[in-house]
């Protein structure tokens, strides 16, 4: 696989921009970098990290550091492509939260079993469009000809993209974050009974463990722990309801093996323990 490197970047900005016509696939391949790739003509497939993406004018693709990137046969399309070390972003640009933000949910993000609805391409229309193209052609020119104060602006113009892609990006955030954490809550409800913990089911996603407690809580409105508790100890609630079950092997059926949690966990959300509910039933 080719591997382009820091140096293909040789301004010593940490920028480049160029415009290139491709009438070709393009291989497979790995860079050091960052890239914005912005469709000024044409159409397409691009990839990355085997995801396809449909292109045609007024979209703008994010390669991230070590992505795989490549172009498919039956393109023909004209792109500007931005090639940035992130020593050339300015502080504000590279806090943590930015970067989160544009990839909301395949950082920590992210549920990455979900990483298939993130999306690193978003699409400009009409009047945004027109902007993003004369804002392409002021970085072109700009590095073209290097005259004083050209990084300021290619640095202003860089960040000006990123703003544009993060509003397109957040326009669909809530709802694919929403379509996560239902994935996490069904998954949930359907391991409750076994050794289930909050940084287990992170890791599956790529969730940062903090991130996800929270986006439980606000979709949820319980933790973690409290949602599991209330899934184990109404499934104990429903054995002792309808079958003959000793309360030993329903609380193990339930997901637990400490009994004095067991007994404790029930006595908080029915009020009593489980032989007295039982009877009560």
């Amino acid at each position: 696989m080719l591997l382009f490197t820091k140096d293909t970047i040789s301004d010593e900005g940490r920028i480049k921009v160029e415009k290139s016509t491709m009438l070709e696939a393009y291989p497979v391949h790995r860079h050091e970098f960052i890239e914005l790739v912005y469709i000024l003509a044409g159409d397409g497939f691009q990839v990355i990290d085997d995801r396809k993406y449909p292109v045609s004018h007024g979209n703008l693709l994010f390669i991230d550091y070590g992505q795989t990137h490549s172009i498919l046969p039956g393109t023909s399309m004209t792109f500007a492509h931005i090639l940035l070390e992130p020593k050339f972003f300015s502080r504000e640009l590279v806090n943590v939260e930015s970067i989160i933000d544009i990839f909301c949910y395949n950082l920590f993000s992210e549920f990455s079993g979900k990483q298939q609805n993130a999306t690193q391409c978003v699409a400009f229309y009409q009047e945004e469009r027109e902007m993003a193209d004369n804002l392409i052609e002021i970085m072109l020119n700009e590095y073209s000809r290097k005259e004083p104060g050209y990084l300021s602006v290619l640095r202003a113009s860089t960040q000006t993209l990123f703003s544009w892609m993060l509003r397109r990006l957040n326009s669909g955030t809530d709802k694919v974050i929403q379509n996560s954490i239902q994935d996490v809550v069904e998954y949930i409800n359907e391991h409750f009974s076994e050794k289930i913990e909050l940084n287990d089911i992170a890791a599956r996603g790529f969730y940062n463990p903090d991130y996800l407690s929270r986006l439980l809580k606000k979709y949820c409105g319980k933790s973690f722990s409290q949602y599991v508790k209330e899934k184990r100890i109404s499934q104990a609630a429903r054995l002792m309801r309808t079958t003959s079950l000793p309360i030993s092997e329903i609380m193990l059926q339930s997901g637990y093996t400490d009994s004095k949690m067991f007994y404790r966990h029930f006595h908080e959300i029915y009020g009593t323990a489980p032989g007295c509910y039982r009877k009560m039933e």
